[in-house]
């Protein structure tokens, strides 16, 4: 292995390192959303090197045989083309100094790097060869020791260390932006917020648990020690995301890892015994660390209470979701065009979202560059830029990806091997369900999965595996 591909392998690395780090990061602004990602930038530079090894050294690029290639390249052609059929009305349009051809070329250009990302990946991974899901593994939990170790200082900041909120403030100066909250009362990790940091605990969850398989003596136990603080952040993150796409993660791991269970039965139900004792001790304890109710969280998805404090965050998902269902509904096949929902969304959010105070914030058409109007729904979203063609297409790339992973795992890997791929399956349906909570499409962990299992697709398809 050459030094090159050596480098480049640190930069997927330094990638995977820097997922923590979810629209907290203030570098590069004509990247928009994109260039909020901590784990872009290596990816970046990762990318133009190897373009330029293309030019100077005719570098081959590889292409890969798999269909969820194929449909994220069709995603991409459909948003293209919904730029094409609505060109004339976005380019009449304008928001917080922002025309709608800039939105959609802005949109266009970071979905097609999102793509170059993963052919990136899958390329550097075939000319290297070797278990990349053994490299994707450590630096994962490289990733989970910076964003834990981060998550310290939180938890002593909600118990009211001082020294520990002066290190908060000192750290965040480094990433964060001027005008983001140097402080705040749930865990949100290296993240801008506690609902993005679900994003990384969704693809965070199976790696942490499959310690307990991979850990003999007493490091099982520290496993079991590293789960529970694990999800003693989940909880106080207080984010309905983590927890909704935890519930669905635990039964699709169970399912994927249900004989390793059955042939440890009696130690996984002592494990499981003390894991719910020691859950119900934090939960019930967590009303003396913050002012805020577990119970609040999970009731505030089902009712309409106004005094339960997360229900006017619902009231805004809903809403936005709604918005975006009624533009899809004038504008079925193609949308309004990639980027184009801020621009619309006024016309058809709904009267009772007004009483939420978040609106008030994106509502400023005054401002050049203020809060740009959100949706936190990516397949919503999707159907209102895209059409019913765009979403097609992005269904489309995950059930093809999750079929490639099933292909894969059916071959004669080897058992530790097996263990890491239903890890990274368990991802791929974490960061899937996390577009129901949010815009995730430049989730930057989605990219590395699909170059990834495009490699080992690849290994399979040309008979190095038997």
């Amino acid at each position: 292995m050459n030094i090159l591909t050596r480098m480049h392998l640190c930069l997927i690395g330094c990638a995977i390192l820097f997922v923590p780090f979810i629209g907290s990061v203030e570098i590069i602004s004509v990247l928009g959303g994109l260039g909020k990602n901590g784990s872009i930038y290596p990816l970046l530079l990762g990318i133009i090197l190897f373009i330029l090894e293309m030019v100077m050294h005719k570098r081959k690029l590889y292409i890969p045989e798999g269909k969820s290639f194929y449909a994220l390249l069709f995603f991409c052609f459909i948003g293209v083309l919904s730029g094409i059929a609505n060109f004339a009305e976005l380019s009449n349009l304008w928001y917080q100094g922002a025309n709608g051809v800039f939105r959609f070329f802005l949109q266009i250009g970071s979905v097609i790097f999102c793509l170059c990302t993963a052919l990136y990946i899958y390329n550097i991974f075939r000319i290297s060869g070797g278990e990349q899901l053994e490299v994707i593994e450590r630096f994962v939990m490289l990733s989970f020791v910076m964003a834990g170790g981060y998550s310290l200082l939180e938890l002593g900041q909600l118990l009211g260390v001082v020294s520990a909120t002066h290190a908060l403030y000192f750290f965040n100066g480094f990433f964060r932006g001027e005008n983001a909250d140097l402080l705040y009362l749930r865990i949100r990790s290296l993240a801008i917020e506690a609902p993005t940091f679900a994003m990384y605990v969704s693809i965070l969850f199976p790696w942490i648990l499959s310690l307990w398989w991979k850990w003999k003596g007493i490091k099982k136990a520290f496993a079991i020690l590293i789960f529970f603080y694990f999800i003693l952040l989940a909880l106080l993150s207080f984010s309905r995301t983590a927890y909704f796409i935890l519930s669905i993660e635990a039964v699709l791991y169970f399912i994927l890892f249900q004989y390793d269970i059955l042939m440890r039965w009696k130690s996984v139900v002592f494990t499981l015994i003390l894991f719910l004792l020691i859950a119900y001790g934090a939960i019930y304890q967590l009303g003396n660390i913050v002012p805020i109710d577990v119970e609040q969280v999970f009731t505030s998805l089902f009712t309409s209470d106004q005094t339960n404090q997360f229900d006017s965050s619902t009231n805004v998902r809903y809403a936005t979701t709604v918005a975006g269902l009624l533009i899809w509904q004038d504008h079925p096949i193609l949308g309004v065009g990639l980027g184009g929902y801020g621009f619309y969304c006024f016309d058809y959010l709904p009267s009772w979202i007004w009483q939420s105070p978040d609106p008030y914030l994106w509502r400023d058409n005054t401002l050049v560059r203020g809060v740009w109007p959100p949706i936190h729904n990516l397949f919503a979203r999707l159907l209102a830029e895209t059409g019913i063609l765009g979403v097609m297409a992005w269904l489309s790339a995950f059930v093809f990806l999750f079929w490639e992973e099933i292909l894969v795992l059916r071959t004669q890997i080897g058992q530790m091997e097996s263990v890491l791929l239903k890890n990274l399956m368990v991802s791929t349906v974490g960061a899937f369900l996390c577009g129901f909570s949010g815009d995730s499409i430049y989730f930057s962990f989605y990219w590395i999965i699909f170059g990834t299992v495009w490699f080992y697709l690849d290994r399979f398809k040309r008979g190095i595996y038997s």
